[in-house]
């Protein structure tokens, strides 16, 4: 929600639903954790002709449920600041790059994703999609695991009602706080409005 509006600086209150889920493997077995979250902060965007960025920060709390290798359940209430920001350049008329990185203190968990994205349709802007691909590189984790992946992702834009359709995959690779390691392939579709 946009608490102030201005020619390039904006405010904002902004709030979130998250799920936070992973494995953490250990020598005893794999412990599965789940942690639903709740957020809400405060941000200051600068809206430019070729770059935008957002940055604030926020409160969140977590219900975050632990099962063990031998099915013991412990569940935590956990609060603390959360940090967020993203940039967006238009590094040419049909080339935007962008970085979108989140730290919570709740759960100290971090996510950094950058990207370059190319429109690859409707050039003369006028058809209701638009087509991109493009490439991205992620990192995440927190003291139990921290993964990286590298893949492509493919968007369907509809730019007049200011949503689109993502989809990604590519290569993932996770390091455990044990000292072992996973890696494979990994699939995604994402779906976002703008309002």
């Amino acid at each position: 929600m946009t608490l102030q509006r201005g020619e390039q600086v904006s405010w904002l209150l902004r709030g979130a639903l998250s799920y936070l889920y992973y494995d953490s493997l250990d020598a005893t077995g794999i412990t599965k954790v789940k942690s639903p979250g709740e957020s809400i902060g405060m941000a200051v965007r600068y809206s430019g002709s070729i770059l935008t960025a957002t940055f604030g920060p926020g409160y969140e709390t977590r219900q975050t449920k632990r099962t063990d290798p031998f099915g013991l359940e412990t569940n935590n209430n956990e609060r603390g600041a959360i940090y967020q920001g993203d940039i967006f350049f238009q590094a040419a008329p049909l080339t935007s790059v962008s970085l979108i990185g989140s730290y919570g203190q709740a759960s100290q968990y971090f996510w950094l994703r950058g990207g370059v994205k190319q429109q690859i349709s409707n050039h003369d802007q006028q058809s209701d999609t638009t087509l991109h691909a493009g490439a991205e590189v992620t990192s995440q984790g927190n003291k139990d695991i921290n993964t990286s992946q590298i893949g492509g992702v493919f968007e369907i834009a509809y730019p007049r009602s200011r949503a689109s359709l993502q989809l990604r995959a590519g290569y993932s690779r996770s390091a455990y706080a044990a000292g072992t390691q996973d890696s494979g392939a990994y699939f995604g579709v994402g779906s976002y409005w703008a309002y």
